[in-house]
């Protein structure tokens, strides 16, 4: 398989032999073991030959319970220290005085899969290994769930929800590990627990507190991999950002007057708001061939008249205010996660003069010291489809809950339903570092919410209520742009017309 650099090639910097993540996930699997991300980076790390690699997995199947997850404390039992590097992981972020906007993840352009089922399996190993890690930095002794029951025991495990049903009062869980299935139930007295379990969809992973209990497991708890309560503010320059999404231009629904009003109040207000970047979070065009029968809601029929028509109406933002594009499901690339920048050739019809900076989505920026993480939030379809506590007709009250569930899951998609998702060895959704704010569209739905110190924030959208949303009972929040303060990191919706 050829996904990112860092495992495209068993030879890296020097010539030195590196075994690729792939081939050591399968090796441990093969054997009975899972890895979590940091035992994974120090396994990589030792083996400089195959047989180093074979022999540390012999040392470790002679020496631990298959079924297990393996940490970076028990390799490192049984190969050595802890690397300096890895000591470096948790520095404190501290505020710089640049206000420049970098770009931290990778444009996604050297992914490449084959679509075959090993792909896939390694990526869950890896989504589940990581996700792992994270409830393992909660202070949780997670141990396997096949453990648990046969030794009759109560203790937390970490799993894969594969199923949530209903009967008799209950709830009935389909989990998995790698020491196995099965099947838990949940007792309908403890409403508390009810409420954590109805936040569950497939596909997700957490941490299941369960008992083992004449053959069966009884759930006493379930803990998300969570943001942590306390966060250290951090103050970025004296700047603001402007993000937009879903403006749809091209459908006969696009709002044409609203946007133009935003783009004048943008022309003569960039100066005295100190507003220094407009971000559009995806879906700046309609497309073609989104979904059955677009070309009926389509004013402009290919992507280049699109592109056109953005380009001259982007051409009205002031030349000081630096314009950066993520895609979204409507833009000319793949559909699966993650997503690269839109292709060359539409470049040069939306902007001749090279003035936009392309991203890839997601896409985790820098604004002096203050982390903002933008993703157009395809995989929010996903959550409502599989949820019982979302619907689309009940956006308006609850779009700001979906976002907060995807922010405690810690990663972009937490689901698994319609949006395709690029099975890479290395997980480029999961939401390892916190950020400061967490900035998503797709839904059309205004949000302005904050979570654990997290500032959660959708941009709504410019087009009008197309006949699919009518269908469902979606009501968009049109005309919307989000204003964040990068020195007080305040947040708040422009509204026009």
């Amino acid at each position: 398989m050829r996904s990112d650099p860092e495992s495209r090639s068993d030879l890296p910097t020097g010539g030195k032999f590196r075994p690729t993540p792939e081939k050591v996930v399968k090796s441990f699997a093969r054997s009975g073991y899972g890895l979590t991300a940091s035992a994974l980076k120090r396994v990589i790390e030792l083996c400089s030959s195959e047989s180093e690699l074979e022999g540390l997995v012999e040392k470790v199947s002679s020496r631990v319970p298959k079924g297990t997850v393996l940490d970076w404390q028990q390799i490192a039992e049984l190969s050595g220290p802890r690397p300096p590097e890895e000591l470096q992981r948790t520095v404190q972020r501290e505020a710089k005085p640049e206000d420049e906007l970098r770009l931290i993840t990778s444009t996604y352009e050297d992914l490449r899969i084959e679509g075959t089922y090993d792909e896939f399996h390694t990526y869950r190993v890896a989504r589940y290994s990581k996700l792992r890690s994270l409830l393992e930095t909660r202070g949780l002794t997670l141990r396997s769930t096949k453990e648990l029951l046969e030794n009759r025991q109560e203790g937390y495990a970490a799993c894969v929800v594969n199923e949530v049903s209903h009967s008799d009062g209950r709830y009935v869980l389909r989990l998995e590990d790698p020491s196995g299935a099965w099947t838990a139930f949940v007792s309908g007295r403890d409403r508390r627990l009810m409420e954590k379990v109805e936040s569950l969809t497939r596909d997700m992973v957490v941490a299941v507190r369960v008992l083992g209990r004449g053959g069966k497991l009884v759930v006493r708890d379930i803990v998300f991999p969570e943001v942590s309560h306390t966060r250290t503010q951090v103050k970025g320059p004296n700047v603001r950002l402007c993000v937009i999404s879903d403006v749809h231009i091209g459908s006969t629904n696009f709002n044409r007057e609203a946007f133009e009003e935003f783009l004048e109040w943008l022309s003569n207000e960039w100066e005295d708001l100190n507003l220094r970047y407009l971000v559009i979070n995806g879906d700046l065009v309609d497309g073609v061939f989104v979904y059955p029968n677009q070309r009926e809601e389509l004013e402009l029929r290919s992507l280049k008249e699109q592109f056109a028509e953005a380009g001259r109406l982007l051409s009205k933002v002031p030349r000081e205010v630096k314009v950066i594009y993520l895609p979204g499901n409507h833009e000319p690339v793949r559909r699966a996660l993650p997503q690269t920048p839109i292709p060359r050739e539409y470049r040069t019809i939306l902007d001749p003069e090279g003035r936009i900076t392309y991203c890839g989505n997601p896409a985790l920026m820098d604004l002096g010291g203050v982390r903002l993480l933008f993703f157009h939030g395809q995989t929010m379809d996903d959550l409502i489809q599989l949820s019982s506590r979302f619907s689309y007709s009940d956006l308006r009250e609850k779009a700001g809950e979906v976002m907060e569930t995807i922010l405690r899951c810690r990663h972009l998609s937490p689901a698994i339903e319609v949006t395709p998702i690029l099975p890479t060895s290395h997980d480029h959704l999961l939401i390892e570092e916190v950020p400061d704010v967490l900035a998503m569209g797709h839904i059309h739905v205004a949000v302005l919410r904050s979570y654990r110190g997290v500032k959660l924030v959708n941009s709504g959208t410019w087009q009008n209520q197309t006949k699919l949303q009518k269908s469902v009972g979606l009501e968009p929040t049109v005309g919307t742009a989000v204003l964040i303060d990068g020195r007080e990191l305040s947040i708040e919706i422009a509204k026009f017309s």
